[in-house]
């Protein structure tokens, strides 16, 4: 009889141990997902705040401002990538045309990037079609006041 109980014993850890390591996995890819959004956007808003204020105090140049932002530097280096998947339809680039030559004259750079978390898969089931990776789009605007180079 004592030997029994403990057999059961030895299940019950088992059980109660794959259930603590499942909710610290979760916890755990939870936690990467966020702080790999977090560095993704704090490095884009870096790359858009630069952009701007080099499209601000040099010659409005639309191409060389997207370029800071997706690859670093104004021209990029043959055969160099975009970074985070970002394309030319990414990054927007405008200078409103109504302020050209007055005090309001600004730069504008907004970036609309893709998010996806792997952690929203944990806890969807295949049968309701929540086998994919959901993805949304964040935003980020920049609006220096252009100062004309000289």
């Amino acid at each position: 009889m004592h030997s029994a109980r403990r057999t059961g014993q030895r299940g019950a850890t088992l059980v109660e141990s794959a259930l603590t390591l499942i909710l610290f996995l979760a916890l755990f890819i939870g936690i990467f997902d966020i702080g790999e959004m977090l560095f993704v956007h704090q490095t884009l808003m870096d790359r858009t705040r630069n952009a701007a204020r080099w499209g601000a105090v040099n010659t409005y140049d639309p191409t060389s401002i997207q370029n800071l932002v997706l690859y670093g530097a104004i021209a990029p280096a043959t055969g160099q990538v975009a970074s985070f998947g970002l394309g030319a339809s990414n990054v927007i680039v405008s200078r409103p045309g109504g302020s050209i030559g007055t005090a309001e004259d600004r730069i504008v750079v907004t970036v609309t990037y893709p998010v996806s978390l792997v952690s929203v898969l944990i806890g969807s089931s295949a049968a309701s079609g929540g086998n994919t990776v959901k993805t949304w789009n964040l935003t980020i605007r920049v609006s220096t006041p252009y100062e004309v180079p000289g």
